[in-house]
């Protein structure tokens, strides 16, 4: 639930006051910001024990660390960060949770099995979505174009 609230506050933050800053460079100083903060709990945590760090930085292990660190998050946070900017916040995090449905529906169309609670799951999050769409009050003219007063 914190990573939730954090999140949250962190696109409506940085859609707000670093509205100046391109998303590229946004998502840099987004990415450092992070390193610098978790690089010294990570070292902290092993010291006293309540984690282990593992290093192995060879052959593949060294392609997955450079592909999921700059390729994969950044890439991804630019385009997050572009879109929360331009939908809104409310509107682009819609589309990042209904990512679970629509591999799930891509899975079934490749004719992968689904279960029962791959499907409750799928129906939970389509829910969210239209309850999220549901205006309480306000027309969309008061409301502007991203969902916001």
């Amino acid at each position: 639930m914190v990573s939730v609230v954090t999140w949250t506050w962190f696109s409506r933050a940085s859609t707000a006051k670093l509205s100046t800053i391109p998303p590229y460079p946004r998502a840099v100083i987004t990415m450092l910001s992070g390193a610098l903060v978790l690089i010294p709990v990570t070292v902290l945590l092993n010291l006293v024990g309540l984690s282990e760090i593992a290093w192995s930085i060879e052959g593949w292990n060294l392609f997955w660390i450079l592909w999921l660190c700059p390729i994969a998050a950044g890439v991804s946070l630019v385009f997050w960060l572009r879109s929360a900017e331009y939908l809104g916040v409310t509107i682009a995090a819609i589309h990042i949770n209904l990512v679970p449905f629509y591999v799930i529906v891509i899975a079934f169309f490749s004719g992968g099995r689904l279960s029962s609670y791959q499907i409750i799951g799928a129906c939970l999050v389509v829910a969210g979505a239209v309850i999220s769409q549901v205006r309480l009050g306000g027309t969309s003219e008061q409301l502007g174009s991203t969902g916001r007063r």
